[in-house]
C-alpha cells in the first residue's frame, strides 16, 4: 500500500502538510514531497520486505478486471520507455521496483502500476 496526493493550483501549505500526513498510514517506510507555489506533491511509501511464496504468487499473478486499450498502445509503440528516462533523469521511483513493473508489464501484467507511472512522468 501506498499513497500518493497532490494538489495543482493556489493552495495552503500548512493545510495541504496536513492533508497529505493524513495518509501517513499508507506507506510508513518514506514520505516524500514537491512543493512549489502552483504544485504540492506528496507520496507515502510502503515497503514489501517478506519475500514469501505468498508475496511472490500475489505479483505473478495477472489481475483481471484493468484492461484499458492505451496500455496496448504504450506497449507496442515503445513509450514505455518514457518511465525509463524520467527515472535515469530523475529518480524518482525505487529502481529495482521500476524495473519489476517494467519486466512484468512487458508481460501483461502489473498494467495499472505502469499506467499510473507512466502519467507521473508525462
Amino acid at each position: 500500500m501506498c499513497a500518493i496526493f497532490g494538489i495543482i493550483g493556489t493552495y495552503e501549505c500548512e493545510e495541504a502538510k496536513k492533508a497529505f500526513q493524513t495518509l501517513i498510514h499508507r506507506g510508513v517506510d518514506a514520505s516524500y514531497t514537491s512543493v512549489n507555489d502552483h504544485c504540492f506533491l506528496g507520496m507515502h511509501r510502503l515497503a514489501v520486505t517478506n519475500v514469501t511464496k505468498a508475496l511472490t504468487q500475489i505479483v505473478n499473478r495477472k489481475k483481471k478486471g484493468f484492461n484499458y486499450p492505451y496500455m496496448e498502445w504504450l506497449q507496442e509503440s515503445g513509450e514505455l520507455a518514457v518511465i525509463e528516462r524520467i527515472q535515469a533523469k530523475m529518480n524518482l521511483f525505487n529502481e529495482s521496483e521500476v524495473e519489476m513493473y517494467l519486466e512484468k508489464g512487458r508481460q501483461g501484467m502489473f498494467k495499472q502500476h505502469l499506467f499510473s507511472l507512466y502519467m507521473l512522468c508525462k
